[in-house]
């Protein structure tokens, strides 16, 4: 979906071109918490428009300004809402299929701390009591649906998805946060279909131990667990959800909404003699 950003005295709003399927996916979650408001959509000129709420920065804006890597602070806060926002989205009975960074943008002034999900441009519903022979049927030929570097295995595959392969590539994205970097990055290849290879290659043969080596030992249980789902099975969020408030009780880490570029913001303003407190309200936009 391609976004212009347009800034107006009655309301801040981002237009877009979109399919119609993607502006209903918008549509069915009007009211619920970390989702854009829509404004309007029709047709102007050869092209159908979308008007969205205005956000702010990507979660991979946020990423590269922080230095390529998060805290643990910022990453189990983050953890929690986008849990909950693919809880959302598949209690509509829909996938995401592209869950990276750059897809979880900031709202803008007070909703400044509020995650958004967005861009439901490959998006489908999703089979519900999925069985083996009816994955079977409906797989499609081997090609990477979404984002190679944060797809799941099944995703690699072409193969039919279910709501834990969102949630697997969400671990990815967490983890990617903690450590700057996955395993699976810069491998060499000569072309893009020898990379998607060697990407998955990589992504079935490392264990779950060994990707989280280092880290705290429920991001281990969280991807064990979301790898272990049965076809069709319902997801366990709100446990999923719990095994961050545990890292956090047992660090000493506070839901305070104070996010690693929220204090860098703060130390820059400090320092440029700018008040402290607009921080809060204002966060950081990549430009």
């Amino acid at each position: 979906m391609a976004v212009s950003r347009y800034g107006t005295s009655l309301a801040r709003v981002a237009v877009a071109s979109f399919t119609l399927d993607e502006a209903g996916y918008y549509e069915s979650f009007q009211g619920l918490p970390g989702f854009p408001m829509v404004y309007w959509t029709g047709q102007k000129d050869d092209f159908d428009i979308i008007v969205l709420e205005l956000l702010g920065p990507s979660l991979e804006d946020l990423f590269t300004y922080c230095g390529h890597q998060l805290s643990l602070k910022t990453t189990v806060m983050l953890a929690d809402q986008l849990v909950a926002r693919l809880e959302a989205v598949h209690s509509k009975g829909l996938l995401h299929r592209d869950v990276k960074p750059s897809n979880f943008l900031l709202g803008m002034g007070e909703k400044g701390n509020t995650v958004y999900i967005t861009d439901f441009g490959i998006s489908m519903d999703y089979v519900a009591n999925l069985t083996e022979e009816s994955e079977q049927s409906l797989s499609t030929r081997p090609r990477v649906v979404g984002t190679t570097r944060f797809a799941s295995v099944k995703a690699h595959a072409g193969r039919v998805q279910s709501p834990k392969d969102d949630l697997e590539s969400l671990g990815y994205v967490l983890i990617y946060f903690l450590r700057g970097i996955l395993p699976w990055q810069g491998l060499k290849a000569h072309n893009v279909e020898e990379k998607d290879r060697l990407v998955r290659e990589k992504k079935e043969t490392t264990s779950v131990e060994d990707l989280c080596s280092g880290l705290p030992p429920e991001f281990a249980e969280y991807m064990t667990t979301v790898k272990s789902l049965g076809l069709g099975s319902r997801p366990p969020y709100k446990r999923l959800r719990k095994l961050f408030r545990d890292v956090a009780g047992r660090e000493g880490i506070d839901y305070d909404n104070v996010f690693d570029w929220t204090e860098r913001l703060y130390l820059s303003q400090h320092r440029s003699g700018q008040r402290a407190n607009r921080y809060r309200q204002e966060p950081f936009i990549h430009r």
